[in-house]
């Protein structure tokens, strides 16, 4: 699985000469090593905290130390930003709100896709007693639909409202597939069942994924547009993270774990739990659309 994107790697690296334009000369850039360092080392802590808490109480001296180290290493990564000459994420950006709620948005609304396809892989194969190998062919109709909703969909849906609501919505669909994920009837079946919950997941993605980007690019001047991207990538990736742990936690708590597998009632609180997630990021992102006077 691993070896087959590395051709594709490659490919993309050989075009990139090709297709990307070259830098314009300007000043030259100094790297922030203590902020690279600290802010890894705080994501790195906050993240195996949350790992952890899957087999450790949320209260345990291992997870709450994880915790607390995290914490101390991001209020170091805010300090350094402030007095360094030419800051990793200058901390001035955050005082624009769209910065703020969109990153907030970013990082709740990754903890609610991410996990998902986690949970429905583990569910196929946990209630539903599928191989592995069926798994992942009943996954494929969810890549194709995500697939064609970004290049078909998207692009129309951006031109009608803009990527804000198409965040809104986007989420509020994708809180309507875990709905859909948590009420399935043991011994249903799949076409019938899973998938239609499956899809609407992965329309629900596509139209708040890109979008979520947008909002933040929009939110910092162009120079800064690419340190916008790298704060909606790494927020979402460590929702995701985070999120998946949560969700594990939750139907652990709300099911029975037998073998390490969760049963259908620990399935359904964790995509309920996730639907919340998302819907309440919705509302997060609705008061970007209509702001405060």
């Amino acid at each position: 699985m691993f070896v087959v994107t590395v051709p594709v790697s490659l490919a993309a690296f050989a075009m990139a000469r090709r297709v990307l334009a070259q830098d314009a000369p300007g000043v030259r850039r100094t790297v922030d090593w203590a902020g690279t360092a600290t802010v890894t080392g705080a994501v790195i802590a906050l993240v195996h905290g949350a790992v952890d808490a899957v087999d450790h109480a949320w209260t345990s001296p291992r997870v709450g130390g994880l915790f607390a180290v995290s914490s101390v290493l991001m209020a170091t990564f805010i300090a350094i930003e402030r007095r360094a000459a030419d800051p990793l994420v200058p901390v001035e950006l955050f005082r624009s709100r769209m910065l703020r709620t969109g990153t907030a948005v970013a990082l709740l609304g990754g903890a609610s896709r991410v996990p998902t396809f986690v949970l429905v892989a583990l569910y196929f194969q946990q209630v539903l007693a599928v191989s592995p190998e069926r798994a992942g062919f009943a996954m494929v109709p969810t890549s194709l639909t995500g697939f064609a909703v970004s290049l078909t969909v998207l692009p129309r849906v951006l031109g009608v409202i803009g990527p804000l609501r198409s965040m809104v919505l986007g989420l509020v669909v994708l809180a309507a597939g875990h709905l859909w994920l948590a009420n399935v009837q043991s011994g249903s079946a799949y076409v019938v069942a899973v998938l239609p919950g499956l899809l609407l997941v992965t329309t629900g993605v596509a139209l708040s994924f890109t979008p979520t980007t947008m909002v933040l690019a929009s939110a910092v001047p162009a120079r800064h547009t690419g340190l916008a991207s790298g704060l909606a990538g790494a927020s979402m990736q460590v929702g995701g993270a985070l999120g998946t742990a949560a969700f594990v936690v939750i139907g652990i708590s709300s099911g029975r774990r037998v073998e390490g597998a969760l049963d259908a009632a620990g399935f359904s609180a964790a995509f309920t739990a996730a639907a919340v997630v998302a819907l309440l990021t919705a509302a997060l992102g609705a008061t970007l659309v209509w702001p405060r006077p």
